[in-house]
Order: structure tokens, then sequence, then C-alpha cells
């Protein structure tokens, strides 16, 4: 048993896992050193713990079941099934970190088929079990079928490689630890002798972040710290200068390299100690460092003060009392506006949460439920169709609050650049009108006349603008529109207005909204109407994420509504028309998808649901499918097959689509590849492209849009 490498185990953090293990699958768990020491468990069966593992003999059963079986492991092999002593099914799974057999995750106390009451009513004859407790306890064990299993394995797989990760962090983190550690001893033996303070920093070279990684032993008696305390804080925690000044002054020390300047620290205490500070910048070992070395100056500053104090002493007095009383009363209403505001915030953000969780539970609900119904009704075809049009809509729920989330996170990080293009305002509009006759026909509001008017600003509507975030402005307010609206219509449309902007709408019949909450509408975790019979749902993030955007495109955004007359939404951005002469009408970007005769596409991905999800569209295209799951399988492929096209996954086990693609274009410089991804991002589209691929997939993949970009790129 390798003690030190299971001692990194966070049994925690482990334990957790488990336990919500237990809670999804109902299977048992626990974690057995190759000695068969049990380390942790959870949800046992009552025949094991009140049985089998009481009575001494059983319990010797049981033990060498955990051992000896469990040792027929091959080193191929990701888990084990084996039937105990004592009559029940378990499965082992190995724990492996840095390719070392520490100990086994086991799992069980199930039966692949009906137990042999027979058998186990000898068995509590013979070691004297009460042989109703004992028949009641044999009835609680499931009886799974082994597929069931399997598919459970895999997610219990899942969680070892994620111990194994946690640990193999742990292991890297105390490695790292030894090596500051040495770095210590040696700073300590140069400075611990000075009558002074010492500081050793690591900055960064612009100077835009620093960290302590020495102090001597003056400085941690003089600031009432241990050195491991004064380790962790920032030159910010010790000092009462502020944040602005210590970025100026630490580039000022970077950039002069020596300086003297006086400043104040704060002891644990909160005593203030006056210091005169000389630095000076050195590098080591590729790092670059600031030495300071601060002297106490309490004494000198003690003097200077009283002569101040004194001569200024009878003039201040008066004003001082007045001037405490007015800061006081400032402080006190601060204090209270800061817990008035404390408190809401709170509030919504609990709202907000509660809300998330039953927005994300409710569509994952259905999803579940349905798709075990598909099984059971294979050979209804209206009842499957039913049941996936179900799962495809609460599938898009998901989708949608995973995107208001990513969106309000890039918002609020500074990462959502803008993107100018021209866009024909008339395409934009029927985009638009597509895609919501299908989305009408998803939410079951076809009676609802919806229509968009793009009233002519240019000879052919052309202007410049990010036509992605102008389209999600109007899904956002289109899509909230037909929340709250049940009869009428919903229009949208542009025109320009006095000030020569562009001034969209979105115009609905809905319930509409009081006057004094129109502002309080974009706010974040805000949602209205949450007294309606009717649960609207949604993650109160949609109206924010449009005001963000509006903004960032420059414009503005303010809604004309009252309760039960509907609600009207105007957002202006600046016009930028496109000269007429410089307008190229683009080509078809959806050709139909035909046949591929004698064409072979190579499918690597990782996951075998989502590469039998690409097979199967592909399915009846004329297409030779071959498939690989990493990236050197992909390789070795590709340099024995004749491909025409790659769809290539970016996240691979072993090595990333981009390094694949590059080793593949050494020898095959014209093949066409398509990255096929999770990561939706505009940055990694270009990534891509600047990669060398000839065109980007993000994830969920739409069967229209793949089969429209292999007519695209294999047919000339």
């Amino acid at each position: 048993m390798n003690t030190k490498v299971i001692d990194l185990i966070d049994f925690e953090k482990v334990n957790t896992l488990l336990e919500g293990f237990n809670q999804s699958t109902g299977m048992v768990t626990a974690i057995l050193d190759l000695d068969g020491n049990i380390l942790s468990k959870s949800g046992w069966r009552r025949i094991c713990t009140d049985f089998h593992r009481v009575n001494p003999e059983t319990s010797k059963r049981c033990t060498h079941s955990d051992t000896v079986l469990a040792s027929q492991l091959k080193n191929d092999e990701k888990y084990h099934f084996y039937k105990c002593l004592n009559g029940l099914v378990d499965v082992a799974v190995p724990i492996i970190i840095k390719g070392e057999h520490i100990a086994n995750l086991f799992s069980g106390q199930f039966f692949f088929e009906e137990p042999n009451y027979t058998f186990f009513k000898k068995q509590a004859e013979h070691f004297g079990f009460d042989e109703t407790a004992y028949l009641e306890a044999l009835d609680k064990v499931p009886v799974m079928s082994e597929e069931k299993v399997k598919t459970i394995m895999l997610f219990l797989l899942n969680m070892t490689q994620l111990i194994s990760e946690m640990t193999f962090q742990r292991m890297e983190l105390m490695e790292l630890n030894k090596s500051i550690s040495e770095s210590e001893e040696t700073y300590r033996m140069l400075y611990d002798s000075l009558n002074d303070a010492i500081f050793t920093s690591e900055v960064s070279e612009d100077g835009s972040s620093w960290k302590l990684i020495y102090v001597n032993d003056v400085a941690c008696e003089r600031l009432g710290y241990t050195r491991e305390e004064l380790l962790t804080k920032n030159p910010g925690d010790i000092t009462t200068d502020k944040e602005q000044q210590l970025s100026f002054r630490v580039k000022s020390i970077i950039t002069q390299n020596q300086t003297l300047f006086e400043t104040e620290h704060i002891t644990k205490d909160g005593r203030i100690i006056p210091v005169e500070v000389s630095t000076n910048t050195a590098r080591f070992k590729g790092r670059k460092l600031i030495h300071s070395v601060a002297r106490d100056i309490t004494e000198r500053k003690r003097v200077e003060r009283i002569i101040k104090e004194k001569a200024e002493e009878i003039e201040a007095q008066n004003e001082e009392y007045l001037q405490i009383n007015e800061e006081l009363n400032q402080i006190n209403e601060e204090l209270q506006l800061a817990k008035d505001r404390a408190e809401e915030s709170d509030r919504l953000k609990t709202a907000f949460l509660q809300n998330m969780s039953h927005e994300i539970r409710t569509p994952m609900n259905a999803i579940m439920g349905f798709s075990e119904l598909l099984l059971e009704n294979a050979n209804d075809k209206v009842k499957l169709k039913s049941f996936t049009d179900i799962i495809n809509l609460r599938c898009h729920d998901l989708l949608d609050i995973i995107n208001d989330l990513l969106d309000i996170s890039k918002i609020e990080s500074g990462q959502l650049p803008v993107h100018i293009e021209e866009i024909n305002l008339n395409e934009l509009f029927a985009e638009l009108s597509s895609f919501f006759s299908a989305y009408q026909k998803r939410i079951n509001k076809q009676h609802i006349q919806f229509s968009l008017n793009a009233l002519s600003v240019s000879g052919e509507n052309m202007v410049l603008t990010d036509k992605v975030k102008l389209k999600q402005i109007f899904i956002n307010l289109i899509s909230n529109a037909f929340k709250f609206t049940d009869v009428g219509k919903i229009e949208g449309g542009c025109k320009l207005n006095e000030n020569h902007n562009l001034l969209f709408y979105v115009s609905d019949t809905g319930i509409g909204i009081p006057s004094d909450k129109h502002q309080f509408i974009f706010e974040r975790f805000t949602q209205l109407h949450q007294g309606v019979k009717k649960n609207i749902g949604g993650t109160g993030l949609g109206l924010s994420i449009v005001k963000a955007l509006v903004n960032l495109l420059g414009g503005n955004i303010h809604l004309e509504s009252e309760p039960g007359k509907g609600s009207t939404f105007y957002f202006s951005i600046p016009y930028n028309p496109v000269p007429i002469e410089s307008y190229q009408p683009l080509a078809d970007e959806n050709p139909k998808p035909v046949i591929f005769p004698d064409k072979t596409v190579m499918i690597v991905e990782d996951d075998p649901y989502n590469a039998e999800y690409l097979k199967e569209v592909l399915s009846g295209t004329g297409l030779n499918i071959l498939l690989a799951e990493t990236g050197k399988e992909a390789i070795h492929k590709l340099k024995h097959e004749a491909v025409d096209l790659v769809l290539m996954d970016i996240r691979l086990p072993d090595i990333s689509g981009y390094e694949v693609a590059q080793v593949v274009r050494e020898k095959k410089s014209n093949l066409r590849i398509i990255a096929q991804t999770a990561y939706a991002t505009s940055d990694e589209h270009k990534k891509a492209l600047r990669a060398g691929f000839v065109d980007y997939l993000s994830k969920p993949i739409k069967r229209d849009i793949l089969l429209s970009m292999l007519s695209r790129h294999l047919i000339h």
C-alpha cells in the first residue's frame, strides 16, 4: 500500500462525490486500499452492514472478495465484475495515480438476476442469522440489467478519474511548496541578520501584479505576524497606500531600478508605523524581484507631528468637532444605504438562484423522463415523435439558459468585443422571420400575428454594425414578447429618427409593465409578473443582456408600456450607411444538400454518442464514413487512407485537433478540415480559420447546417 499517495486523497471531497453518486444512481460505493482496508464508503446495503460485515466468518469472506477477487483486474481492464463469496455482485474500479495502482473503488451489492432464495436461506441457517430479517434485507438489494450497470460504470469511471486528478494536483502543489521552501531558506540566511525589515516581492514585467516571496525576522517581529502569515499578505494589506498609489509606485521602481520613499506599515493589531523604504530590482532564476529595506522612522515622525499639532491645535479644535459630527452623520447614512442595498442584493440573488434551479431542473426532468420512455415505446411512432419533440424543445430551453449565463459572464468580464461588418437589414429581418416562424410552432403560438418591417434607410438597407449582437437583441426582445403575449400581435421594425440614428422597435399586445417598474426590469436577477398563475420561465437576465448589448453598440434603450395594453421597446444605435457601390450580394450560404458519391469523410470525435449522431446524420448521403476516437488514431488513418474531408473535434483525449491538423497538413496540404467543437465563441471561430481549417461548426450541430457545409466543400 502506497500510504504517502493515499494520504493525499481529499476524502472529504471524495465522500461528497460518493454520496452524490449514491443518491443519483442508488449504487453503493466504497474505497479500499490494496490490503482491504476501508478508506471511504457510502450507502452500503443492510444485508452487508447488519449481517455479512458483522459475522466474523462472513466478514472474512467480504475481505477476501475485496482483495483477492479485485486483484483479478487486468492492466487494460477499466472495471471488473465479480460475485463476492456471500453471493452478491460487486464491481471494482482501479484508482491509478501517475501510473500507480494504489486503491480500488468498489460499487455494487446488486444482482444481475433474481437471487436464489434457497442459497440465502441456507446461508442464514448456517451463520445463525434471523432468517426473516435477513431475507427482508435481501429484498432491498436491487436487480439490475448488465447494460444499465455498464452505463452507470461510465459515470463511476469519470469519478475515479476525477479523484486521481485531484490527488495528482495536490502532489504537484506539495512539490511546488518544497521548491518555495528551499528558496526561502536561501533568502533567510542572507537577510535575517540585518536590523531593518526586509521584503522581497516577485513582480510581473509590467508591474501589474506582485506577491511577497520572502520576509526577514525583523519584518515579522515589527508587524506582529509569523513568517507564514506575512507571506500570504499583499503589499496593500500591510501599508496605508491605496491600490492606485501602490501600482504607480511599483511601476516607478521597475522603471528607475532604485527608489527612496516614505510610507506607513500596518501591524497585525492595527498599529501604524511610519517607514522609509529603499528599493532596488533584480532578476533571480528568470523572475523579476523587488528588494525593499524598510527603516522605522517613528521617532522622527513623532517630533514632526508634535510641532505641527501644537501650531494648529487651538485653531482647528472647533472645526474638528463639527467635522467629526458631520462625518458621523454621513457615515451613518452611508451605512444604512449600504445595508439596504446589501439586503436587496441578497434577496435578488437568492431569488435568481432559486429560479435558476427551477429553470434547469424543469427541462432536465422532461429530458430524462421522456428519454427513458423512448425505449419502452420504440414501436409507437406517434409517441416516439411526440417524446422526441418534447426532448428537443426542452434541450433548446436549456441551451437558452446556458447562452444567457455565458453572455452575462462575458459582459461582466469585459470580454465581449464588437465586430463591425456590412449587413443588410432586409436579410437580417428575413432571417429573424424564418427563425420565429419555427419558434412559434415550437411554443404552440402560431395564432399570434408576427411581422418585421424594415423601412428604407438607404438604397440597399446596408449599414455597418455588429450583426450578431443586433440579431441577439432582437431575438431576446421578441422571445420576451412571445412569453407575455397570448393573443393579438407582435411586430418590429426599423427607421431613422430625428437624430439620424437607427431606431429599432419591438411591440406586443401582451400583459404590459407598470410605469414604476420600467427601469427596474433592466436590472440583473430581476423578473416581473412573478404572481401570474402561468409559469413564464426564464433566467431574469434577458433584458439586462439586451441593455448591455445596446450600450456596446453605442446606443440606448427605453420602453413604453401600460398594464393590459402591451409594451413597446425602442433602442437606437448610430447610423453608419454602406455606400451602394461597395455592396456585393453574398453567395448562397445554405445550398441544398446532395448525394456525395465516391467521397470519403473522416469523423474525429472521442465522444461515442456525438460520433454516432454524426454518422447517423450522414447516412444516406452516399458518403464513405471513417471514425477515429483520438488524435493519434486520426493521424495514422489519414496517412494510409484516401480522405476527401475531415470533421475534426478540437478537444481530444490525447492531443488537440489543432495539433492533428498541423501534422496531417505536412503530408496533405490540400486536405479540407472542418472544426467541430463545443468551444462556441467568435475567438475560437477565428482561431480555427487562422489554423487552416476551411470551416467551423459549433456544438450542438444541426443537421441542415452540416449538410449544407459539406455541399460547399465537397462539390466543385
